[in-house]
């Protein structure tokens, strides 16, 4: 079985488009692409349909395009409206009840094939946004959850604000109460189920934590979420966070929020903030520990190499010296039968004063050596400590993270490199 998760509305203007063209020669394997759609749609039913009508192949492709997709509330399409993703359900329900060219029989199984996409769209609805707000409620919470699990405590205290599992619940007990609305209404409104929707859900419950919204507060948070996210990057940029939040904080009251809500989105700015802050500071640090142990690694393999080149420069010293030595004792031999000068000093006068240069030639290059492997032994150490701070940090990053919000103006390499 070919199973066809995206099938596109395309493919079935495709179908009519052969229709139109008299093409009437059974596409066995666009039918069966079709049926296979249509099983994953729905659990049980009977498959009859005549792919050769248009008017079949028309409302398959309308269900299709509009609720097997994904749904987002991201990018350019970022519609937040429980009624603008939903009306097309009544617009469709009531071309298959309207078509007089429908048997009672087709008519019923498009309408379980429109019932079994609406559901299963309105349970990724459901997520997407009842996700979204159990996203910003939770964040700080979901955050420090994740650094636990991995063993690092950035201190970041938070509490869960929403019930993920009941609010996800009621979000699509919100959503699917949409299709009772348009069975019920065949000439339905926008304006109608807005209406709707807001006389069936009136009620906002929230104790410890966020569990249900009613339809005027569900919609006025998403708004303000939605104004909030816009405005972010914009408002980091320009250094207007506060103003952003205060914006939005705004936005609830003058929509009439309760104050119990609006004190949970207060109490979630902060957490978020305290958060993002913390998770700041933890990469800053981090960064910096890093850069200063690749320098310092850095600093040890220079010394190593400087090691291996002077051992290098000793060597052909040693050859030099050898050669010296052995140019002087050749010529001494001649240097001997033409001593006349009366002030010439004597051979072994002349070997005392090479070899004595060549001593201190080679006393250099030991005080050099000294020098650099005394250096090379510093940085060392300070690799050692450093790693031995860096491991602090990871078993104990708050420790570190709290003197960075605590201090006016530490600077982090007196942190990484304090004792």
């Amino acid at each position: 079985m070919v199973s066809i998760n995206r099938l596109d509305s395309s493919y079935f203007q495709q179908q009519i488009n052969h229709n139109t063209n008299n093409n009437m020669t059974n596409n066995i394997e666009a039918n069966v692409k079709c049926d296979n759609w249509l099983k994953e749609i729905c659990d049980v039913i009977d498959f009859s349909f005549d792919y050769s009508n248009d008017e079949v192949m028309t409302i398959i492709g309308d269900i299709s395009s509009k609720f097997n997709k994904e749904f987002t509330i991201y990018g350019e399409n970022n519609e937040v409206s429980i009624v603008e993703h939903v009306n097309g359900y009544g617009k469709i329900l009531n071309s298959i009840k309207d078509n007089l060219n429908l048997s009672v029989s087709e008519k019923e199984q498009l309408t379980k094939v429109l019932d079994n996409s609406f559901d299963r769209y309105a349970k990724n609805m459901a997520k997407g946004l009842g996700g979204r707000i159990d996203a910003f409620f939770n964040n700080a919470y979901y955050q420090s959850a994740s650094n636990l699990k991995d063993h690092r405590d950035l201190g970041i205290k938070a509490e869960k604000l929403v019930d993920t599992e009941k609010f996800e619940a009621s979000t699509l007990k919100m959503i699917s109460a949409s299709k009772v609305f348009y069975k019920t209404n065949f000439e339905g409104t926008d304006k109608g189920l807005q209406q709707f929707l807001m006389d069936n859900f009136p009620k906002t419950d929230i104790g410890e934590t966020i569990e249900n919204l009613s339809y005027k507060d569900f919609m006025s948070l998403q708004d303000t979420l939605k104004m909030y996210y816009s405005n972010l990057d914009q408002a980091f940029r320009a250094g207007e966070e506060a103003k952003n939040t205060d914006a939005a904080i705004n936005r609830l009251k003058l929509g009439g929020s309760p104050k119990e809500l609006i004190a949970k989105f207060e109490e979630a700015m902060i957490q978020n903030g305290d958060s993002n802050t913390r998770v700041h500071f933890y990469e800053v640090i981090n960064t910096e520990f890093n850069i200063t142990t690749d320098k310092l690694k850095d600093e040890v393999n220079q010394y190593v190499k400087f090691f291996k080149d002077l051992e290098k420069q000793k060597m052909e010293m040693d050859k030099k010296q050898e050669k010296e030595l052995e140019d002087f004792e050749r010529k001494l031999e001649e240097q001997m039968l033409r001593i006349i000068m009366v002030n010439a000093k004597s051979p072994e006068d002349q070997r005392e004063a090479l070899m004595k240069l060549q001593r201190c030639e080679v006393r250099f290059l030991d005080e050099l050596e000294l020098k650099i492997r005394a250096m090379c032994e510093e940085s060392k150490e300070r690799l050692e400590k450093l790693g031995k701070n860096k491991k602090d940090f990871y078993e104990n990053p708050s420790k570190l993270i709290n003197e960075h919000l605590e201090g006016d103006k530490i600077k982090n390499k007196e942190i990484v490199h304090k004792d």
